[in-house]
């Protein structure tokens, strides 16, 4: 898995993480005099021969050099710097030259210093092998509190099973009403299966609010959507005047009203819940029951707000709307935020942070061998390496909405025969077929799926990628379908980010002496014929809940898929508060103050990087793009820059534009001559001087004098 570096990879290693902490127009100034140091004077210095002038290297000599350097191990960076030294004895540059292209040299040499590239730099071999002790001692993450409620929330909601007959034929006719399979069409929205399971999972909040808070005793046979929204009918209708129709609504708005703020009020002293943000989600979630209570009184979807309760309850959304967009733009928020974010040190961004002292630590400890040089248990590496992979696409990926990721799934059956660009022993994760895919009621993919190919949009790949491919969204119906491939990136120690991703699928082999070593069959060619220990099989070390659909065409067979994450030890999927609390204790454990933040908060944390970044609006669309959402959502929503932040880049200008200026101009007045002082210079001239300036004066044109 790991082997030599070239004197040319590592370049390109060290470009990749300027630009990870620089400007894009400070990395470019770094990038060209990097460039131009390795191509003009260490090349020169460690023997190669130009075909072209000695001017300004062609591109032909360019392209030669850089396969020169290709060709260089990395053994060979102790001899960088005399060579630098040897160029500029053939070539002869400026002094200017000399130092601002060895600066860029020697910035790149001792980076390979601190990243262990350099020959005699790195350590032992173990100690790229041994995974580090884990921090320990700060406790449960569930001490950390993040709001200021004390105790277990009240479990007062409706379980499925506690659901009477009747309730239950309202759920299904809910599923239909809102899947779009009712008549008329087009009366209501159609939501996707969550958003449904999201409203009836709070209407089972409310029914169970009436049983257990309420109306305690209620009969059972009361507890449906008639109890918390009054049906009302043609025929209840049809002989009432003008003013008895108004007085109808309006008993059935306040009974509604009742509860609802004896709901509000309950939520608001025992779930410690205050957030418009959770009011707003319980409100929608009430005005779609209604509108299903009332559907039969109307023919048209606008036909909706001519009745009083759809109105009476849109307007209570609008109000909670007004206050939730005041919440966003005075950030404010029940959650404690400062005990998510982190506290970078001065002139690092909270991403920079995150990467640094939970990432990359995380990555050290998903290592095979313990401490004490022994192989950890096959479920340790497999959570490890889980936990790793998170939190790297996390931080290096632009994040999407975390149940993307949750949803997201794989195929574990292989087509019969492989496909041509697949090497021999190359690891391929097919995408998954379409017919066994999850599609909409129109018949388009509604599902997100991961696969390793060797060729995608028409390119091949020698070295395969991992491609993700998102169809199911919150904001799929304005995007469509979003596929993209996840960079891979090498590591210091010769291990690369793919390297992680194949021991997480298809698990790793590892060379030993050990009895239980059997001869290796598997996909490394290197490894063939020798005696190797399965070390860790991924994610089937969890026994995951995989799915299999028995193949219509293929009598007996079955074609199988599974979820990309698996609960550790548990193997079913993950859902959001199982995933949030997996991502938030390697933080609260590693980071120097701890801190608990979620999967969502790193969005923002995204977001607010970019800001701070000064990325360039083409920039920041292409990030919201990625993270699923618009740039005006980015910078709504997302964007938790600080005041010294926003006030920055202005404070910058003024003292590069303005001050700058202003300085000129002190400079031109003082450098100013008295007629004293000219004459007294003019009479030094020669008399050819002289003719020359007076002719000067009267042409009003330059002069070389």
């Amino acid at each position: 898995m790991s082997k030599k570096l070239s004197v040319f990879k590592v370049i390109e290693l060290y470009k990749e993480s300027l630009q990870a902490v620089h400007s894009p127009e400070q990395w470019k100034y770094l990038f060209n005099h990097l460039n131009t140091g390795f191509l003009r004077f260490v090349a020169t210095g460690m023997g190669f021969k130009r075909q072209g002038s000695q001017g300004k290297m062609t591109k032909h000599d360019t392209q030669r050099a850089w396969d020169f350097f290709r060709n260089l191990s990395s053994d060979r960076l102790m001899e960088i710097e005399d060579a630098l030294y040897r160029g500029y004895d053939l070539l002869n540059p400026p002094q200017a030259s000399r130092n601002t292209y060895g600066a860029a040299v020697k910035g790149c040499l001792k980076w390979t210093q601190a990243e262990g590239f350099y020959p005699g730099s790195g350590s032992d071999d173990w100690e790229q092998k041994c995974a580090p002790r884990m921090h320990r001692g700060r406790g449960g993450i569930a001490e950390m509190r993040l709001t200021e409620r004390r105790g277990r929330y009240p479990q007062y909601g409706l379980r499925p099973e506690e659901l009477t007959a009747t309730q239950q034929q309202n759920e299904a006719a809910f599923r239909t009403f809102y899947s779009g399979y009712c008549r008329p069409r087009n009366l209501v929205k159609t939501l996707e299966a969550s958003s449904i399971d999201i409203y009836l999972e709070q209407s089972r909040l409310f029914l169970g609010f009436f049983k257990n808070v309420y109306q305690p005793g209620i009969p059972e046979e009361q507890l449906n959507f008639d109890l918390l929204l009054p049906k009302v009918s043609e025929e209840d209708l049809e002989d009432l005047s003008r003013r008895e129709t108004r007085k109808l609504w309006q008993e059935g708005i306040d009974q509604t009203d009742d509860w609802v703020m004896a709901y509000q009020q309950y939520i608001n002293e025992f779930c410690g819940s205050f957030s418009p943000h959770t009011w707003a989600g319980k409100e929608s979630a009430l005005l779609a029951i209604a509108k299903f209570q009332y559907r039969t009184l109307v023919s048209r979807r606008q036909d909706f707000y001519q009745i009083p309760m759809i109105t009476h309850l849109q307007d209570q959304c609008s109000a909670t709307e007004v206050l939730r967009e005041q919440w966003r733009r005075t950030k404010k928020s029940v959650v404690k935020q400062e005990d998510k974010w982190p506290d970078p040190v001065l002139g690092e961004t909270a991403l920079e942070t995150l990467y640094k002292e939970v990432t990359e630590p995380l990555r050290l400890e998903a290592r095979p061998h313990n401490s004490r040089k022994q192989i950890r248990a096959r479920t340790s590496i497999a959570k490890s390496t889980f936990i790793f992979l998170f939190w790297y696409l996390l931080t290096t990926f632009p994040p999407r909405r975390q149940e993307d990721y949750r949803e997201t799934r794989i195929a574990l059956s292989c087509p019969i025969k492989k496909p041509e660009e697949v090497p021999v022993h190359g690891l391929y994760l097919p995408p998954i077929e379409f017919k066994h895919r999850k599609k909409n009621r129109n018949g388009q993919l509604a599902d997100n799926c991961l696969s390793r190919v060797y060729k995608h949009a028409g390119k091949n790949y020698p070295e395969g990628v991992y491609v993700i491919d998102f169809n199911d969204y919150k904001t799929d119906g304005f995007y469509g379908r979003q596929t993209f491939i996840i960079p891979n990136r090498l590591f210091s120690d010769n291990l690369t980010f793919y390297d992680y991703m194949d021991r997480w699928l298809f698990g790793e082999w590892m060379q030993t002496k050990s009895v239980k070593a059997e001869v290796y069959r598997g996909w490394q060619r290197e490894f063939l014929g020798k005696r190797m220990l399965l070390i860790t099989a991924g994610r089937m070390d969890f026994d995951p809940k995989d799915h299999h659909q028995p193949l219509e065409d293929e009598v007996g067979e079955q074609y199988i898929w599974g979820y990309w994450w698996v609960k550790p030890r548990a193997g079913n999927k993950f859902c959001d508060s199982n995933l949030a609390r997996s991502f938030s204790t390697p933080a609260h454990r590693l980071m120097k103050t701890p801190k608990r933040p979620t999967p969502h908060t790193l969005r923002y944390i995204w977001a607010t990087w970019a800001f701070q970044k000064g990325l360039s609006d083409r920039q920041l669309e292409s990030l919201a793009y990625m993270m699923g959402h618009s740039l005006e959502t980015l910078k709504r929503m997302y964007d938790r820059s600080t005041h010294e932040d926003k006030i920055r880049p202005i404070q910058a200008a003024i003292d590069e534009v303005l001050l700058r200026d202003l300085e000129d101009v002190h400079s031109m007045a003082q450098a100013a001559f008295s007629l004293s002082e000219m004459t007294m210079m003019a009479k030094g001239l020669s008399q050819e001087e002289r003719q020359q300036l007076i002719q000067q004066l009267l042409n009003d044109e330059p002069s070389d004098i």
